[in-house]
């Protein structure tokens, strides 16, 4: 596994150390009903306000493998602002990364303890680029970890999301995102392939 060091701008003194956590297929016809929408909408990217060290994923096999839960979800609105801190907590009293945790419904289950129509937190860091939008059209697939009494949290910022479109195209959030995962089936077969999910060192 590589670690993979992100710089982005720094607006405090302190660096906080985190660990969080292609392309729609076309349909083309030359007669009959109009091609399947493939489009998704367009996340605004942001400015960030932190640098993380995260770790880096070799492939989507791993990622789904290490994953606590893998999840297509439609997010329903912001939750609740907080903070992400160290894993397990120390005593240096270390400022947390400011976040907000989005509230998602899940609508499909790859990997996890979880039903559809649960609702869960997703924290977000101020250090992500491209947090994910709430509301219409907002349908994403999130690789998970899970952290007791607090919001589940992207594998990577980069790696571990995905919008997905009309067609079960999958479409990288961030276009750093180099896991080469197309669609909701070969998803689905990375899942049914992978071992029990294993923490990271």
């Amino acid at each position: 596994m590589l670690r993979r060091p992100r710089a982005l701008l720094v607006t405090t003194a302190v660096l906080a150390v985190v660990a969080l956590s292609g392309c729609g297929r076309t349909v083309v016809a030359a007669t009959g009903p109009s091609p399947a929408d493939t489009s998704v909408p367009e996340i605004p990217v942001v400015e960030a306000f932190c640098v993380a060290e995260y770790y880096w994923l070799a492939d989507a096999a791993e990622l789904v493998s290490r994953a606590d839960a893998v999840l297509r979800v439609t997010a329903t609105g912001p939750s609740r602002d907080h903070e992400i801190r160290p894993d397990p907590l120390t005593d240096d009293q270390i400022p947390g990364i400011p976040a907000t945790a989005i509230t998602v419904r899940v609508t499909q289950v790859f990997k996890g303890d979880l039903a559809v129509g649960d609702e869960i937190e997703v924290g977000q860091g101020t250090c992500t680029d491209r947090p994910l939008p709430t509301g219409p059209g907002t349908d994403y697939v999130l690789a998970l970890s899970e952290h007791e009494g607090h919001p589940y949290g992207q594998m990577n910022e980069d790696q571990a999301a995905w919008q997905v479109d009309a067609t079960g195209g999958l479409h990288p959030v961030s276009p750093d995102n180099d896991l080469a995962v197309d669609g909701l089936e070969e998803l689905a077969a990375l899942a049914a392939a992978a071992a029990p999910s294993t923490q990271l060192p």
